[in-house]
């Protein structure tokens, strides 16, 4: 995730380039499908196909296939980039930022593109593909078709025009659905919840490979119950939260179903599996309405989508609706989701991707939703939010290189930029980590996260203050983290692997503030 803040000038380039890496060509695939995820390889392998196979003469009025046969675009510049992103659909100069995020030049990869919109500029717009740097010095290749023929051509960031026209007069652009190439995050969404009880005690579920999990605390600060199978949809995605009359409720969603599960009273036992909640996705979230009502939010490659309960009808839920502000932004695709509630009341929802990080809140308690923040961030691998003593947000990311965050002020709506959470000697946290938040009992936020090789630990020393050292011997590696409090706001946190599921908690008033790691139950599931 390079965080735009830190990329602010295009004087960054000489540090960012000097390790830049370059997607070479590849023979034309057909890996995604029209409008759907695409990796920067295969953006660039399209590219290459109208330079190999020359489709005609420029002219917009005429259209050629891409690879694969299964869409036609124009032979113009905006034509051309449509193809290589293998849009479902062929929009010109101004219309083509509405299918991605500006970004800085600095943060150019390929397959992103530079656009002057016909908007701006009436019959004289322009776009092209950014290929890769050529060198620190601001030199990099790209792709091209302002005249007759496909062109892949080399310029500098810093010349007076681009391709023609005005340097000034481009802003840099991310496709929506573009994805880093390598190998994808194994697991999408959290597999393993954990929340307490209105009576204190700690529920935890943690979803296998065939079915759904469950535990939870014999007694307040208790042992656990034997896991038991409770049925569900195997390989699930979890969330889970309490609903306005303190009865939890759980949501999980694979790649064919959501279901809906929740306790018949509250401190009670648990309903059937409600099967027809919704259809599948990638991964889900829940938020709760200053009312008490709980608001789901789901992601899939279309966007991210929400459902919530009738403050008329209790137990009525309304149909699930695309998240698409005025704009025609509904979310990143597959997405990995954090549905939190700011200081005032108010939904907060945050979504990721392997390309972008965007945001979205109601504008007053239980109402209506804002414009997608769609430069919120980059991409990323995990996301999760805390909420300070004062009401202010905290969001933490991971991506490769580690742990950064970003947190609002006063001012609700103002967001500070990025910064990498690197500590006093050195350490960023793990890369590529799942991550977890929770408030000690005293208000300040922790920060647990883990990755295959090592589980660590971060906090803030003081409510609303700065953070501590890394604890970089918190744990081994896992596959998940949670995180819950008990009555006592003692916090214990959960770690998952494929021999099952682990807990640490805190140890207030002991000679040392966690205990060791223990398995919860004998016979709980791998993950």
């Amino acid at each position: 995730m390079k965080l735009r803040n830190l990329l602010a000038t295009l004087p960054v380039l000489e540090l960012l380039l000097a390790g830049a890496s370059v997607v070479a060509p590849t023979a034309a695939h057909a890996a995604s499908t029209l409008g759907g995820p695409i990796t920067r390889s295969e953006v660039i392998s399209r590219a290459q196909y109208w330079v190999d196979n020359q489709p005609g003469p420029y002219d917009p009025n005429v259209t050629s296939a891409g690879p694969g046969g299964d869409g036609t675009y124009r032979h113009d510049c905006s034509g051309y980039v449509s193809m290589a992103l293998h849009l479902a659909a062929d929009p010109n100069t101004e219309g083509l930022p509405g299918y991605a995020v500006q970004i800085d030049r600095a943060d150019l990869k390929p397959g992103d593109f530079l656009d002057r919109s016909a908007g701006i500029y009436p019959g004289d717009g322009h776009t092209f593909l950014f290929d890769h740097w050529d060198d620190g010095n601001g030199n990099f290749s790209y792709y091209s078709f302002g005249s007759t023929p496909v062109r892949h051509l080399h310029t500098n960031i810093n010349n007076g025009s681009l391709d023609g026209h005005p340097n000034n007069s481009y802003i840099a652009y991310r496709y929506k659905n573009i994805r880093d190439d390598g190998p994808a995050p194994t697991i999408a969404g959290h597999r393993m919840v954990t929340a307490a009880s209105a009576d204190g005690r700690l529920e935890a579920f943690a979803s296998g490979g065939d079915q759904i999990y469950h535990t939870y605390q014999t007694s307040v600060n208790g042992p656990w119950a034997p896991w038991a199978a409770i049925g569900g949809p195997g390989g699930a995605h979890l969330a889970i939260a309490p609903a306005g009359d303190g009865r939890l409720e759980l949501f999980a969603i694979n790649n064919d179903v959501a279901e809906h599960l929740y306790q018949v009273a509250v401190n009670g036992g648990w309903s059937n599996w409600e099967t027809s909640f919704g259809g599948g996705g990638y991964d889900i979230a829940v938020g709760r309405n200053k009312s008490g009502r709980l608001e789901v939010v789901a992601s899939n490659g279309g966007g991210v989508w929400h459902k919530y309960q009738s403050p008329e009808t209790p137990g009525y839920w309304s149909g699930w609706s695309p998240m698409t502000d005025p704009t025609g932004n509904s979310g990143p695709g597959n997405s990995r989701l954090v549905a939190t509630t700011s200081g005032d009341g108010r939904i907060e929802v945050f979504a990721i991707n392997d390309g972008v990080f965007e945001h979205v809140y109601q504008t007053a308690t239980d109402g209506g939703w804002s414009n997608w923040e769609a430069n919120f961030g980059g991409g990323g691998y995990d996301i999760a939010v805390g909420r300070n003593k004062s009401g202010r947000l905290e969001v933490v990311a991971s991506n490769g290189g580690g742990i950064w965050h970003k947190y609002n002020s006063d001012d609700p709506s103002h967001w500070s930029g990025w910064s990498e959470m690197t500590d006093a000697g050195g350490h960023s946290g793990p890369g590529n980590a799942r991550l977890a938040a929770a408030n000690a009992p005293d208000g300040r936020i922790e920060v647990f996260a883990i990755n295959g090789s090592v589980a660590q630990h971060v906090y803030q020393t003081a409510s609303d203050g700065g953070w501590s050292n890394w604890e970089t011997d918190f744990g081994g590696g896992g596959t998940d983290v949670a995180v819950g409090a008990d009555q006592n706001g003692t916090l214990v946190v959960l770690g998952s692997n494929p021999g099952g599921v682990y807990q640490k908690s805190q140890t207030p008033g002991g000679s040392a503030p966690w205990s060791g790691w223990s398995l919860v139950g004998p016979n709980g599931p791998g993950i």
